[in-house]
């Protein structure tokens, strides 16, 4: 039975209409969403099959911008749209971190999640829109969903807080904070902020949540008004206590005794060990059938051993406190062809960074004609991890880690205008146990410094985690991969020395307080300036020069009229400069060119002949020529090759060149001294006898 439903409300400047049962009327749920001139379709599919074989739930987001959506053509050779783009993947991403949690413990039915942008107003903030979308699309479904969310965009301008600012407002915010999840539970944040202190962060974390409580009082509203109980639908997978208590009477002094071994392998290699052994005793007693529970009941054992033991013993499974960190061990330079280097090593996450520099040219543009040439590339390889697997495009997860350690870094990087290259960082995972990206952000400090990119200072990252017992709230730093997979939520934190320049918090269950955020940050930078100390241990400062494999930028200003001779007819000039010189000349039309070139000397001689090109040409000065072309009874034409203009010697006013006509050839080189150049630019030569 279709109905018919529309809600329309303003938020922070939006005109909201939401628009329910007209559309996508087979998805399992559908919605039109509108803000001001931005239209998205929002389609839930669920499979009623209840896949037992998943210990997480298989839910799928996917974000697509047509192109049509901004009146454009898409821009490849099809003109068509086909895999995401790396800002779908990441907006993909956001929907799914803030909703995930909020799905009921035992339900596993496979859900897919489709957003397509059918009318993009640029003053409107696609995420803030896309996340109201599902919200309500869930809340309105008879999918077990424990929301609605609402959702706030914060900035900082003026020092000043600003709620939802725009997309041309966040151009000169120092703050970009994301916040989504319930009236009682923070469940996603994102964020990035130019060295702001904590205080400011939480206040605007405050204000965030404060304020998303409308849109969840709105989508509440639609919700009563259609009838719509998400609540009667628990799933009840075959999680059977006996089953359950069985496998831990079994196992559970094994895995605490694994969870003992402080090395990771070794302790890998007796878990793996214990559950086939279980498993194959489990399945003796029971049916083959029943494979799939059996693992899903060994899992929850071995989740309870690994907490049990860090709220009992307060020690963690590799032996460290609460408040630990890993051994951290530095290597600095060790690629020595490329432009900056570094090896990062906490415990068993490994990040190899590298630095490439180039020129504008090899930054990305972006549909708007915006450049950017900070490019930050993280690549996860099976190895890292002991597996064996598919290499191929890179990953949903490695596109976010990407982004996030770019966040990360993106204040301390210079100005284009300061430092005129483009950089491209490069973190290969060579070992991960946890924290990653993390490691990326400290591998690629380390390497811009290397490097000799001038940063404003280090950046470092930790993952924190938090394992909630009754009341007692037990925050973990620098997590491990066990850590993370059994704990309640990771909060990933980078800066330096009290200051915050990135946040990405994601939650698995339980309630998210403000306060408990508060502690984990406190926590987080202690162990933030810990990692900057050692860094700076290895190396505190840019070096004063690039690598000498480094492209060389040379600068010049040339008055806007001359550039045209540069470029020269269908670009031949240039391109005769740039063969010649083997470097690369950019000339913007303010007259400021650009030479990137492999070294000193070819970059001078690209610059002395661009000098030559644009310096005026004078009377009575000697220029050295080559002859183009003889015309009887009138004269001979000499190309002056620096200025790349042709002049004439008339024999009228060469008694030599009369009397010795036939004694020149073309192509032969001669030196002649400008006599005169006339108002039309024709010059008038006169050969030089000496």
């Amino acid at each position: 039975m279709f109905y018919s439903f529309i809600k329309e409300f303003k938020y922070c400047g939006y005109s909201i209409k939401i628009e329910i049962g007209n559309i996508a009327r087979q998805a399992t749920s559908s919605l039109l969403i509108s803000a001001n001139d931005t239209s998205i379709i929002i389609s839930i599919v669920e499979n009623n099959k209840n896949l037992l074989n998943q210990n997480i739930l298989p839910l799928t987001v996917n974000y697509y911008e047509r192109a049509y959506a901004s009146g454009k053509f898409p821009e490849n050779f099809l003109r068509r749209e086909f895999k995401l783009s790396e800002n779908e993947i990441i907006m993909s991403r956001l929907i799914d971190r803030s909703i995930r949690p909020l799905f009921s413990k035992n339900y596993f039915n496979e859900i897919q999640i489709t957003l397509t942008v059918l009318s993009l107003d640029p003053d409107v903030n696609l995420d803030i829109i896309s996340i109201i979308g599902v919200s309500t699309a869930l809340s309105i479904s008879n999918i077990p969903f424990n929301g609605p969310i609402g959702v706030s965009k914060i900035g900082y301008i003026n020092n000043e807080l600003v709620l939802n600012p725009n997309n041309n407002d966040l151009k000169n915010s120092e703050l970009d904070l994301l916040i989504s999840g319930t009236l009682d539970s923070i469940t996603m944040i994102e964020l990035s902020s130019n060295f702001l202190e904590k205080k400011i962060i939480l206040d605007a974390i405050k204000l965030g949540k404060k304020n998303y409580s409308f849109i969840i009082d709105n989508i509440n509203d639609i919700k009563n008004k259609i009838n719509i109980n998400n609540n009667l639908k628990e799933i009840e997978y075959n999680n059977d206590i006996s089953l359950y208590n069985l496998i831990y009477d079994i196992s559970y002094d094994k895995f605490n005794i694994a969870y003992s071994i402080e090395n990771k392998n070794d302790r890998l290699i007796e878990i793996i060990k214990i559950k086939n052994n279980i498993l194959d005793q489990i399945i003796n007693i029971l049916s083959k059938n029943q494979e799939n529970n059996i693992l899903i009941n060994i899992n929850n054992v071995e989740k309870d051993v690994v907490r049990n033991k860090i709220i009992n013993n307060k020690v963690r499974i590799d032996g460290r406190n609460y408040d630990s960190i890993r051994d951290i061990s530095i290597n600095i330079g060790i690629l020595k062809r490329v432009h900056g280097s570094s090896i990062f090593t906490r415990g068993y996450t490994q990040s190899l960074a590298s630095i490439t520099l180039g020129s504008e040219k090899n930054g990305i543009e972006n549909s708007n004609g915006i450049i950017d040439n900070f490019l930050f590339h993280y690549n996860f390889p099976p190895y890292c991890v002991g597996e064996i697997g598919n290499y191929g495009f890179p990953k949903r997860r490695e596109i976010g880690h990407g982004k996030l350690a770019k966040k990360s870094l993106i204040y301390t990087m210079p100005k284009f205008k300061d430092f005129p290259y483009s950089i491209r960082v490069v973190s290969e995972i060579m070992e991960s146990d946890g924290s990653s990206s993390m490691a990326s952000v400290c591998s690629a400090s380390l390497a811009l410094m290397d490097s000799g990119v001038p940063i404003k200072s280090h950046i470092a990252g930790i993952a924190m985690g938090l394992i909630k017992n009754n009341n007692d709230n037990i925050i973990l730093s620098d997590i491990s991969g066990n850590e993370d997979n059994f704990g309640d939520m990771d909060m990933k934190v980078s800066g330096i020395n009290n200051k915050i320049t990135s946040i990405q918090m994601d939650v698995k269950n339980g309630l998210i307080s403000i306060d408990i955020i508060d502690n984990i940050l406190d926590k987080a930078l202690i162990s933030i300036n810990k990692i900057i100390d050692i860094m700076n241990s290895y190396i505190s400062c840019p070096r004063k020069k690039l690598s000498k494999f480094a492209p060389k930028i040379f600068t010049i200003n040339i008055d806007k009229s001359k550039i045209k001779d540069v470029i020269g007819k269908g670009g031949s000039t240039i391109k005769s400069i740039m063969n010649d010189t083997k470097s690369l000349i950019d000339i913007n039309d303010c007259g400021f060119i650009k030479i990137y070139s492999n070294s000193d000397e070819l970059g001078k001689k690209a610059i002395n002949k661009i000098i030559n090109i644009t310096s005026y040409i004078k009377n009575d000065k000697i220029y050295k020529g080559i002859i183009t072309k003889i015309i009887s009874n009138i004269g001979i034409l000499v190309y002056l090759e620096n200025k790349k203009k042709e002049g004439l010697i008339k024999l009228t006013s060469n008694k030599l060149v009369k009397n010795n006509i036939n004694s020149f050839k073309i192509g032969q080189e001669v030196y002649v001294k400008i006599l005169n150049i006339e108002k039309n630019g024709k010059m008038k030569l006169l050969l030089n006898n000496n």
